[in-house]
């Protein structure tokens, strides 16, 4: 049977939402600047790429219309190559990628590109809401429309987990992000991404664009003392992509001797509770 292995990454750094420096970037930018990096990290010609899939928790606005087809023709792909958004909310990445492995080891499909891409700064507090609601449904199951913090509530009533237990594994979370940050290594996988921000003046409210390239993710939260630890919820977003190929083009690679590892790096944006 055929195999499919991530043969090279690519992601931007990770912004903080809303004020940070990818709070006025497309999502088709991000996007496509990940893709791209990703597609060169691999040394393949792009027109080899079969199909494009990418999940995105919130697909409207910046991050709609296809934005998988917006990234990939964007990121310099082909219009030959397929693309497809998936949505399943903070899974939409992972998911994006389990279709991609199946597309190559059952479709065929020799290289295909998948990940994730988000932007909470440009589409959280503009989403459509008209006619969002439907009324059978709204009647007969309502916690369709439970917020992520109310859903929380619920699994962990359900399954007996402690708000102890859980402000622990966030913290472990930062930590183990923390000591990863410091040791370096998720600096191979980032591409930095210059980027034009928007900024407001707080006494003013005057705005003004200013120039920025973030470098690195937001560092891991530092908890100042141990009262403060269940008090932080940090709220990052706007970042990006994996890429898979099929276990022939990972032999035609080695051939050539080209360095690859079979790892996922953190592939969405999304809402951070303990690390993003």
């Amino acid at each position: 049977m055929r195999e499919a292995a991530i043969v090279s990454t690519a992601r931007t750094p990770i912004g903080k939402a809303f004020r940070g420096a990818f709070n006025r970037t497309h999502g088709a930018t991000l996007a496509g600047h990940a893709i791209e990096h990703a597609v060169r990290r691999a040394g393949i010609d792009p027109g080899e790429v079969e199909d494009v899939v990418l999940g995105c928790g919130l697909p409207e606005g910046a991050t709609g219309k296809n934005i998988a087809r917006l990234g990939a023709v964007r990121a310099g792909l082909p219009v030959t190559a397929a693309a497809a958004t998936v949505n399943r909310f903070c899974s939409s990445g992972l998911q994006a990628i389990a279709i991609a492995a199946n597309r190559v080891v059952h479709d065929g499909v020799p290289i295909a590109v998948a990940g994730g891409v988000e932007s909470i700064s440009l589409v959280q507090n503009h989403l459509n809401t008209r006619d969002a609601d439907e009324p059978w449904l709204r009647e007969h199951k309502p916690e369709l429309w439970m917020s992520m913090l109310d859903t929380a509530e619920v699994v962990a009533e359900r399954y007996g987990v402690a708000r102890e237990r859980q402000d622990e594994y966030a913290l472990a979370s930062q930590q183990r992000t923390a000591a990863a940050q410091a040791a370096g290594r998720l600096d191979d996988e980032i591409v930095p991404l210059p980027s034009v921000k928007l900024v407001t003046d707080r006494e003013s409210g005057e705005t003004r664009e200013e120039p920025v390239t973030l470098l690195f993710d937001l560092p891991a939260y530092e908890w100042p003392d141990e009262a403060s630890r269940s008090l932080t919820i940090a709220l990052h977003g706007d970042q990006d992509r994996v890429r898979l190929v099929s276990t022939a083009l990972i032999r035609r690679l080695e051939q050539y001797q080209y360095p690859y590892a079979l790892l996922i790096p953190e592939v969405e944006d999304a809402l951070r509770v303990a690390l993003g």
